[in-house]
């Protein structure tokens, strides 16, 4: 065996160790770094060379040959991965319904002195206090007034809801463009990667850089991602990957284009790689669906506004409506309309009569007035009170499944600095090996043959 065996094991084992140490300070400098997975050098026993054996010059032993950095791996668990976009999508749909409720909950602000349920019994006791003094100026200006109020609020109410409507129809269209960036980001890193790995390279990095877009796109739809499927190269010869967005294609590194963009509009709805992409949660799905509910509570409401519009008109009969408009966004109440009705001719009641709807059934509603609305407000409270409660349900869940895997993939420092010090050990032994052969080379060199001088 050559005497200078030994420097070549102090070197591999110097260049070893020190690769440890880089590994350990790419950590430590990234453990703030959002979506950064730890990374561990996995050392290996170099391979062994023949050497004639001790007690036989026939049978030829293993000598080692030192150590050798296999490769640099992330510390990651696909099942966890797995489990936290499915638990991030299920989160950002509940959150996009919470949200979108807690909004229609304020617009309608009930209870409270200022919203419908308040404003129309203070109209139908207007009509109780006229019933009284029929011909009284101050009655019949009380009831307009109140009839104001009612219609303003209907006003205000449906105005709001079609605010809202708007708003979530843009933030749609903002959240597809976050998508088509996130699904074009994805593919990019695609090529760098394929680009790669085929050369022995692992861009653990990288990786990173794409499970992070992948996590992001989670929260806004609900992704399948699996290996791509490149003819004659096995998976983990190139890295890449497809990812799926209800059934239909949204990145494939062997497409052409590599990327498909979502394509919305409010009339066909979305469209994907020429299919139709069946949503089922995340934000995009959230949005839908509070889109549908806040167009159903609009629809309620119109029909209210309406029901009550025609009932007040009808009761009043041939004399001039006191309603005027069609739905809750355009009722108003016709101005001095009273002072055209003669409440003493053929209508003494009248007053008393249009007080009465508040308790009876409309045809058109199927139960009172009272009813249909406390109906739409304990729908909606109901609705919402389990959107929050799933919200945070889901979020509990979320941050569980997210500890568990920084727990994994998390930089621990403590740990970090015990690894730090473990390599520094063994670099500086190593150190010290090669000066150890050197002293013994210099003894070969320097001292043998020497004898006498």
């Amino acid at each position: 065996m050559s005497t200078f065996h030994g420097l070549e094991i102090g070197k591999r084992s110097l260049f070893a160790q020190q690769a440890a140490l880089s590994t350990t300070g790419h950590n430590i400098a990234n453990s703030n770094t959002l979506g950064y997975t730890r990374q561990r050098v996995e050392l290996e026993a170099a391979r062994s060379i023949h050497y004639p054996g001790m007690n036989s010059d026939r049978s030829p032993q293993q000598m080692g040959t030192g150590v050798s950095p296999a490769q640099i791996v992330r510390i990651r668990e696909d099942y966890l991965d797995l489990q936290f976009r499915n638990e991030n999508t299920a989160s950002g749909y509940w959150e996009t319904m919470s949200d979108v409720y807690m909004k229609m909950e304020g617009i309608l602000a009930e209870p409270s002195n200022t919203g419908l349920q308040a404003v129309m019994d203070q109209f139908w006791q207007g009509w109780q206090e006229l019933a009284k003094d029929p011909n009284s100026s101050a009655a019949r200006k009380v009831v307009e007034e109140r009839g104001v109020t009612v219609a303003d609020t209907f006003n205000h109410i449906a105005k709001s809801l079609t605010r809202l409507e708007t708003d979530l129809e843009n933030v749609m269209k903002t959240k597809v463009k976050e998508v088509n960036s996130l699904a074009e980001q994805i593919s990019e890193l695609n090529d760098q990667i394929g680009r790669l790995v085929p050369h022995g390279h692992i861009p653990n990095d990288l990786y990173d850089k794409r499970d992070l877009l992948i996590d992001q796109l989670s929260k806004l739809v609900d992704v399948e991602v699996k290996p791509a499927s490149i003819p004659g190269i096995p998976p983990d010869k190139h890295g890449m990957i497809t990812v799926s967005l209800g059934g239909q294609t949204l990145v494939d590194p062997s497409d052409n284009p590599k990327f498909n963009e979502l394509v919305y509009s409010e009339t066909s709805g979305f469209t994907l790689d020429g299919g139709i992409p069946a949503l089922i949660s995340g934000e995009l799905m959230g949005i839908v669906e509070g889109k549908d509910a806040v167009n159903s509570t609009l629809k309620d409401i119109n029909s209210l506004a309406t029901g009550i519009a025609n009932a007040v008109n009808t009761k009043i009969g041939n004399g001039p409506d006191f309603f005027s408009g069609g739905d809750a966004i355009s009722i108003e109440v016709k101005r001095d309309s009273l002072d055209g009705i003669n409440f003493d001719e053929g209508n003494p009641n009248l007053a008393q009569r249009i007080a009465d709807l508040k308790f009876e059934d409309i045809d058109e509603l199927g139960t009172t007035f009272d009813d249909d609305y406390r109906q739409i407000i304990s729908g909606l409270g109901i609705r919402s009170q389990q959107a929050s409660r799933m919200a945070n349900n889901s979020d509990v869940l979320l941050n569980q499944i997210d500890l568990q895997r920084q727990s994994v993939s998390g930089v621990s420092l403590d740990e970090e600095m015990v690894n730090m010090i473990r390599y520094q050990q063994a670099y500086n032994a190593a150190a010290r090996f090669v000066t150890t052969i050197d002293e013994v080379l210099d003894r070969v060199v320097n001292g043998m043959g020497r004898v006498g001088l």
